[in-house]
């Protein structure tokens, strides 16, 4: 995980969680790891391992695990308040994010999106205290989550999610953090392919504090009846309180930075890339 620092208390077995009542260290970070499982009907799981760093508005998501060819196993993303990169350590590359994927839900251009998306609805259907994860007390809620998606000369999909979390408050962070939290609504809105207001609905899930555990069913059909093509479940499995050094959330020195995700070496070739880049001197010195 990055950063190298032993943690301050960790959580891993909900054996110190008492401990948390005591005063954190200012500007405490949080280190975990999350367990992701994909199911999909008629196709193999797929399975995400992620150890996050994370603090303030930066985190660094280091792919332990990973099915996704763009970014597999010993990449990492780097989310700062300026910029957002895939960083690649074994050919030494940094391809960047499209800067809208990483804003805000209220700061997202989103409007011109290709896909249109309207009539979003979040709906709150269980809100009660729910079992300790990792020993510590959590609050259960359940969301239903409907919207209307309609690609350019396609008709009109109704999509249902029905989001349950297991969230719960970290003493020493006053809030989730907003990169972390900024890149985990990009990537279940779909990026810049979501309006502001699923955005905004998806942002809203991260009211009660941290999400220890997350299961989503995705739907496409007519409410209460679509068939079921996505269930997500989401676990953090480690947790910690960790002071994170700044070279942590620093671009890697030397490295070039390419126009587009590239697939690794090992997949089929989409076209000849753009000529690469060298990352500016003095860019930063965290590893690779």
């Amino acid at each position: 995980m990055a950063g190298g620092n032993p943690p301050i208390r960790s959580v891993a077995t909900g054996a110190l969680a008492a401990l948390w009542l005591l005063a954190a260290p200012a500007g405490a970070g949080v280190t975990f790891r999350e367990v992701e499982t994909v199911q999909r009907p008629g196709a193999p799981d797929e399975r995400q391992v992620r150890d996050v760093a994370a603090e303030g508005d930066s985190c660094r998501i280091t792919q332990v695990e990973s099915a996704d060819p763009v970014a597999p196993a010993g990449t990492w993303l780097l989310v700062t308040p300026n910029d957002a990169f895939v960083v690649d350590p074994a050919r030494r590359t940094l391809a960047p994010l499209v800067p809208t994927d990483l804003l805000p839900a209220e700061s997202a251009a989103g409007d011109e999106a290709e896909v249109a998306i309207t009539g979003v609805t979040l709906e709150l259907l269980v809100d009660e205290r729910g079992q300790p994860v990792l020993g510590l007390p959590t609050r259960y809620s359940v969301h239903r989550l409907r919207y209307v998606a309609q690609a350019p000369g396609a008709q009109p999909v109704q999509h249902e999610e029905r989001h349950e979390t297991w969230a719960t408050a970290l003493p020493w962070l006053e809030q989730v953090p907003g990169g972390w939290r900024a890149w985990r609504v990009a990537e279940d809105a779909g990026a810049a392919g979501a309006r502001r207001e699923l955005r905004a609905a998806l942002d809203s899930l991260h009211g009660d504090g941290f999400i220890l555990r997350h299961v989503v069913e995705r739907r496409e059909g007519p409410a209460d009846a679509g068939n079921v093509t996505a269930r997500v479940q989401r676990e953090v499995t480690t947790l910690s309180e960790q002071l994170l050094p700044p070279e942590t959330f620093e671009r890697p020195a030397g490295y070039e930075i390419e126009e587009y995700l590239a697939p690794p070496p090992s997949s089929p070739e989409v076209g000849a890339p753009e000529p690469a880049t060298p990352a500016p001197d003095g860019a930063g010195s965290g590893g690779g």
